[in-house]
């Protein structure tokens, strides 16, 4: 019986033994980041035991469970092998791991010679490198993430987050780490410099879902950055690239950002065809401009520059480029950088007056020179669009002038860019070559449009009844200014500027609060247009005196309007801004006095 109690009780110590083997345990990932063909698919044994089985270049495991607190040993074998010591590669040795640690064991680097080694102090040689990992982040709001270098041939590298101006990881050089850094949810452009310099090597998307909160991560730098200097053939999977391996063991190959070419343009809807009053348009089958109405205007878009472009115009109940097709015109590619205007013009139908049958008045759009922005502050760059089907060509004159602004400009051509000043453009036009006069109009360059552009249209049919249909009062001829920002202002007309030569003035212009007028001879009514045309108030009576008036101003919104002011000797019209001003306090004794747009200070 002595005999049979000891063996129990050395039975029981071994179970307890075993039991607390059993729990003496480290958690590790394992990655393969080796580019080295000859190691691009390996078996690993772990104290010659644990195997895993044809581990290919950029494989990974989840977290397993390998002994704590003894020495380790993976070794590194041909896929085909059927033990630690068959085919055996290298074998590389580890200090105890912790109990309890979490870790991350990369294998990276060359197993041959006559690799390219960008400097000769990092050793590129095989290895596997042991680092902290964590099977899950640190709370559940968010994603941690590690950043290793394993690309042998890749200099060190600064890592730029979405464009910031500061990096979010500096200096990583090869075989090294950073992190874990938590981050909430959201795509991650993520920008490669060489270390130190402003020279991109490529961005990369990081994309993290809501499903990754809680989880972890390891961003790698993978494979050759010079494959063609390495001594030998390279295969494209070999090639560099950034890698994230999730706890899982899950790889994602993360998109590079290939930064689309864009031009920008104008879109313009000019063309006065009651059938095309209301339509949708596609460019390239995507990009869609929903509802857009004849006179309707963008500010600059961004579209693909160096490809093809069509663009659909649809009905405006249309769902895809396809449907309610009205026509597609295309274009050839647009460059990069561009800038453009595209005017809608024509009609669509038959029957339309057509005063030069050398003219096609066909819908069209037309792409011509834009600009966002003027070729200096001091002044407003302004093009001019013939876009009347059924006008003649025209000379436009300036503030009288003699000698035409724009000579002989027919339909579906353009004038300008012209830099003006700021000041009241009274412009008048002539059927080409004549004395005939078609009618003309105000066109106001605030100070506020300084440094801006713009393009007048000739819009409209000049002779509805002759349209062989029904044509709506607001598609009758205007001249209309689009400004840069896609703000259209209907060009108010001018009776008989020229003849009488009136002289009206306004101040302060700009105006916050009220306006004076002073006219050369007696006001009879005064009248306030908004840049639309509409009527936006009549002027009291009282508020004239004689050739003089005064009156509120407060109560209309910021922008450009315009004084239709009828006298004795005949209609003046003039335009003028309102703008809210600061309000400044001063110390006692000082007085602000404001003229035009310019502040004095004095003391009393």
């Amino acid at each position: 019986m002595k005999h049979n109690f000891t063996k129990l009780l050395v039975a029981l110590v071994t179970l307890v033994a075993l039991q607390y083997q059993a729990f003496s345990t480290a958690k590790v990932q394992v990655i393969h980041n080796a580019a080295d063909p000859a190691a691009a698919l390996v078996d690993l044994y772990i104290n010659g035991e644990t195997k895993l089985d044809d581990v290919a270049f950029r494989d990974a495991t989840g977290y397993l469970e390998i002994p704590a607190g003894v020495e380790i040993a993976i070794s590194v074998n041909g896929s085909s092998s059927t033990a630690s010591d068959d085919q055996n590669i290298t074998t590389i040795n580890f200090d105890p791991l912790e109990e309890g640690g979490e870790y991350i064991l990369i294998a990276n680097g060359v197993v041959g010679d006559g690799f390219d080694n960008p400097s000769m102090e990092r050793s590129i040689a095989f290895d596997i490198y042991a680092i902290g990992g964590a099977k899950t982040a640190m709370d559940d709001m968010n994603f941690d993430l590690k950043v290793w270098h394993g690309s042998t041939d890749a200099p060190a590298v600064d890592i730029y987050a979405n464009g910031g101006e500061n990096p979010l990881v500096p200096g990583l050089d090869y075989a090294n780490e950073a992190g874990f850094l938590n981050l909430p949810a959201g795509d991650y452009n993520l920008t490669l410099n060489v270390a130190g310099t402003d020279t991109e090597a490529g961005t990369w998307l990081a994309p993290v879902s809501s499903d990754l909160l809680g989880q972890t991560g390891i961003i790698l730098a993978s494979g050759f950055l010079s494959p063609d200097n390495e001594g030998q053939t390279i295969p494209e999977s070999h090639n560099f690239d950034l890698i994230l391996v999730l706890n899982d063991g899950t790889v994602l190959e993360l998109a590079p950002v290939v930064e689309t070419p864009m031009a920008y343009v104008q879109v313009i809807h000019n063309a006065a065809d009651p059938a095309a009053a209301l339509v949708d348009l596609y460019v390239n089958g995507d990009t869609k401009l929903d509802d857009v109405a004849f006179r309707d205007a963008t500010g600059y878009l961004e579209i693909p520059a160096g490809v093809e472009i069509a663009i659909s115009v649809n009905g405006s109940s249309s769902t895809a480029s396809d449907d309610q097709n009205i026509t597609t015109i295309n274009f050839d590619p647009l460059e990069e950088g561009g800038e453009y205007i595209l005017i809608a013009n024509g009609v669509v139908g038959d029957g339309f007056d057509n005063p030069s049958m050398e003219r096609s008045i066909a819908f069209d759009i037309y792409a011509i020179g834009g600009a966002k922005t003027a070729m200096d502050d001091m002044n407003f760059d302004l093009k001019v669009w013939h876009g009347s089907t059924d006008a003649p060509a025209v000379d436009i004159y300036a503030n009288g002038g003699e000698n035409p602004l724009v000579p002989g400009l027919d339909y579906a051509n353009e004038a300008g860019f012209l830099n003006l000043p700021a000041g009241d453009y009274n412009l008048t036009l002539n059927v080409a070559g004549t004395d005939t006069e078609a009618g003309t109009w105000l066109a106001p360059v605030s100070s506020d449009l300084l440094g801006q552009t713009g393009i007048i249209l000739a819009s409209g049919f000049l002779s509805p009844d002759n349209e062989g249909q029904t044509i709506p009062e607001s598609h009758f001829f205007e001249l209309i200014l689009v400004l840069n920002n896609g703000e259209v202002i209907e060009l108010p007309v001018v009776t008989n500027i020229e003849e009488n030569n009136l002289v009206l003035e306004t101040f302060p212009n700009p105006t916050s609060d009220r306006i004076t007028i002073n006219a050369e001879s007696f006001i009879n009514s005064i009248e306030v247009f908004s840049s639309a045309g509409e009527q936006v108030l009549m002027v009291n009576s009282e508020n004239i005196q004689n050739n003089s008036a005064n009156f509120d101003t407060s109560f209309l919104t910021n922008g450009v309007f315009y004084l239709r002011v009828d006298t004795e000797d005949g209609l003046v019209f003039k335009a003028f801004v309102k703008k809210d001003w600061f309000h400044i306090n001063l110390p006692q004794k000082w007085r602000c006095l404001q003229r035009s747009s310019a502040f004095f200070f004095i003391k009393y």
